[in-house]
Parts: structure tokens; C-alpha cells; sequence
């Protein structure tokens, strides 16, 4: 059964990617696995990485939920 993650518990699960905008209207992607990395200019491409760091970004925490995520497991850590 698929379940959906909660805010703050996903990551880039096929590799590393940065998009790259070379003008307002231009982008390349990046993308990196075990030990290679390629520059991608196909649109379908790079439209893809586009939508998946849209993904991401709608599960990131905001900075308030980071910091108090980062409280309340450093409260768990023993001393």
C-alpha cells in the first residue's frame, strides 16, 4: 500500500539534480548518479526535473517547521 510522506520526509529518490537557468526563459538540468554526472538540454528532460523540484518543494518544511524539528530531535538526543 502506497502511502504519501509527510511534510519534510522526502528526497530526490532517482539521484542529486540542480536546474541551471542560463536566462529567464532557458534552463538546463544537471542530474548525478554513483559517480556520474550529465548535462541535459532536452526540454522533456529538463521539463521533467522541473516538476519533480516543484514536488519537492511542496513537501519541504517551512523554516519555522525546520527549526522546530530540529528542537525536538535535538531534545531526544542524549547527552
Amino acid at each position: 500500500m502506497y502511502r504519501q510522506p509527510r511534510k519534510g520526509a522526502r528526497a530526490a529518490l532517482k539521484g542529486t539534480f540542480t536546474l541551471l537557468g542560463m536566462t529567464p526563459v532557458e534552463y538546463l538540468a544537471y542530474g548525478e548518479t554513483a559517480g556520474r554526472g550529465n548535462i541535459y538540454t532536452e526540454s522533456e528532460i529538463v521539463a521533467v526535473n522541473m516538476h519533480r523540484f516543484g514536488a519537492l518543494r511542496s513537501f519541504a518544511l517551512d523554516p519555522d517547521e525546520s527549526a522546530q524539528m530540529i528542537r525536538s530531535l535535538a531534545e531526544k538526543e542524549p547527552s
